[in-house]
């Protein structure tokens, strides 16, 4: 009961709005719009606001990354991130998922311990 309380009061909840809309700006739009079909266009509206366009990592807090550390590290390779946030002792962000994969190597290589 305890774990759930620790979540309901740890939530951002006033950051959902901000995270939608973040979660849509990071969605190609011009790629979609210029294949002219409203089915993709309403799909990956639906993709970015549901938050299907991104990769969530999650690293331990107090730890020796923070995150203007790992802001730093990622944007150096123009890798943008959104929807910061904390819950049970872990920071968490979202990357775009097409940069899932090269993120995760950039932070392995740097000696962030990823949270799985």
């Amino acid at each position: 009961m305890l774990r759930i309380l620790e979540f309901l009061t740890g939530f951002y909840w006033i950051l959902i709005p901000q995270f939608i809309i973040e979660s849509l700006y990071r969605v190609r739009w011009r790629e979609v719009l210029e294949s002219r079909n409203p089915i993709t266009v309403v799909g990956k509206g639906l993709e970015g606001a549901l938050g299907l366009n991104s990769a969530v990592f999650y690293v331990e807090l107090g730890g020796s990354w923070n995150r203007r550390r790992l802001k730093r590290l990622l944007t150096s390779y123009d890798i943008p991130m959104w929807g910061w946030g904390f819950a049970f002792d872990q920071l968490y962000f979202h990357v775009p998922a097409e940069d899932a994969d090269m993120a995760h190597e950039i932070m392995w290589r740097a000696g962030v311990d990823l949270l799985y």
